[in-house]
């Protein structure tokens, strides 16, 4: 688990979504010069400004990321945080990078979205529409987000794989999968959370929401009390200290800092 010194500071651990929408909220932001490129405005101003280019279902997405770029600065103005990622949250945003270029790319060559869907082979269709410059510019903005928020917001974002054994994330998600229907990165996510004990998860995912504070907070759930109460029985026999069980909390409407 986190070593003593990184215990003393709170410890948050974000999801995919998280970085996701962070990461396309701050495109926009630079281009319509929005915060945290620009102060004056209201979190309502921000809002109508992105509806006017997109769907409001697109449009709720990037708010989150909005929101999750305040509270991280807010935490590190105040609390001075550890904020970690899973180095398969970096693999699931450069898989969905890359496949989307190749949908784009073979949708202006007239291949429909029904006629991909339905070829069969649709990986070995995405990677035919794939240049090895794709792959290569893609790492390079992800580097360039992750040093933009560490640099700019002052957001340092590590992978737990990097402070962690592997195989005890291994089996702390082995043990989750086996007892907790999850999909197998979220409960990937949930054990480096665990393993690092962080007090919070910020995710958009609803049911790995729901899962999340249940086991934090079973609110008198027979089930749930013993998933809780197994969880925390294998935690403390293979981890020391007293185990801390994360939660998801809504973020407030708040607009970041002018960088």
């Amino acid at each position: 688990m986190a070593d003593t010194q990184s215990k003393s500071r709170p410890t948050i651990l974000l999801d995919t979504n998280a970085l996701h929408y962070m990461n396309s909220y701050l495109r926009w932001a630079e281009k319509k010069n929005l915060p945290p490129f620009h102060s004056a405005v209201t979190f309502k101003q921000v809002r109508d400004t992105l509806r006017r280019y997109m769907p409001g279902s697109i449009v709720k997405m990037l708010l989150q990321g909005v929101k999750t770029l305040a509270f991280l600065e807010q935490q590190v103005d105040q609390h001075d945080p550890v904020i970690y990622t899973s180095r398969f949250a970096k693999a699931e945003v450069i898989y969905g990078v890359l496949e989307g270029q190749a949908h784009a790319r073979m949708a202006r060559e007239g291949l429909p979205y029904r006629m991909r869907q339905r070829s069969g082979v649709l990986s070995e269709l995405v990677s035919m529409y794939l240049e090895s410059q794709d792959y290569q510019q893609v790492i390079k903005e992800w580097d360039n987000f992750l040093n933009r928020l560490e640099n700019e917001g002052g957001i340092a974002v590590l992978y737990v794989e990097d402070a962690e054994d592997f195989s005890r994330i291994a089996e702390v998600a082995e043990f989750l999968q086996s007892r907790i229907f999850m999909d197998v990165i979220d409960g990937w996510m949930y054990a480096c959370a665990l393993v690092m004990q962080a007090e919070r998860i910020i995710t958009f995912d609803g049911y790995f929401k729901r899962v999340i504070n249940r086991l934090h907070n079973p609110q008198g759930e027979s089930d749930w009390q013993q998933l809780q109460s197994d969880l925390q029985n294998m935690l403390k026999e293979r981890f020391p200290g007293d185990p801390t069980l994360p939660n998801v909390e809504d973020l407030a409407q708040t607009l970041p800092k002018p960088w």
